[in-house]
């Protein structure tokens, strides 16, 4: 190559690429971009020093830096602005099981419905609206409880967000609750499932 032509790329810094991953909290796109770096370049290296972000670190990132969830409104509107990419074959709209982002369907066989929220990654729609409603992402620790007990209400109105071990408390008091209304004859067991006798509730 001649002495008076520059390569399109910089040199790797390896220092460099990890302060602005972990002091100066870029993402791998951007440290690419930065670079004129391909962003597999950045993630390796970042993976051989085990500094990684997870994808929960990842979200909560980028709600830092003002990126709130997703309403699920929002992400049905998006459905037109995904795109496949033409030149792989099996990718997007070419493969038979390729579906919108937004498309909803029950979770293999459970009440709780599903949303394709990006390609191959799908989430609980209560997760979706419940994150939008408290403006960040859910924690390992937290879950989210339907008010109504109807799984398939999954209106933010109905969502509240609580800690796994209150949660568990609270179904442990319902229980007591039904046992103390069964004793009282309130309600009745049918041989399935609990019923309320008619005029008593």
């Amino acid at each position: 190559m001649p002495s008076n032509i520059q390569s399109k790329y910089m040199p790797i810094n390896e220092n460099a690429i990890i302060e602005d991953y972990i002091k100066n909290e870029m993402s791998t796109a951007e440290i690419a971009k930065k670079y004129n770096f391909n962003r597999s370049v950045v993630k390796r290296i970042l993976k051989e020093k085990g500094l990684i972000r997870t994808m929960s670190d990842a979200a909560d990132l980028a709600v830092r830096k003002g990126k709130k969830p997703m309403l699920l409104e929002n992400l049905l509107k998006s459905r037109e602005t995904n795109r496949f990419n033409p030149r792989k074959v099996n990718y997007g709209e070419r493969n038979g099981k390729w579906v919108p982002i937004g498309t909803m369907k029950k979770h293999h066989g459970q009440d709780y419905f599903v949303v394709k929220v990006a390609n191959n990654k799908w989430k609980y729609v209560h997760h979706v609206n419940a994150e939008a409603k408290i403006g960040r992402p859910l924690m390992k620790s937290e879950c989210v409880h339907h008010i109504d007990f109807e799984k398939d209400n999954n209106d933010a109105s109905n969502l509240e967000v609580m800690p796994r071990n209150e949660h568990f408390k609270m179904h442990s008091t319902i229980e007591k609750l039904l046992a103390k209304l069964y004793k009282e004859g309130l309600i009745y067991f049918d041989g399935r499932n609990y019923q309320i006798k008619r005029g008593e509730i």
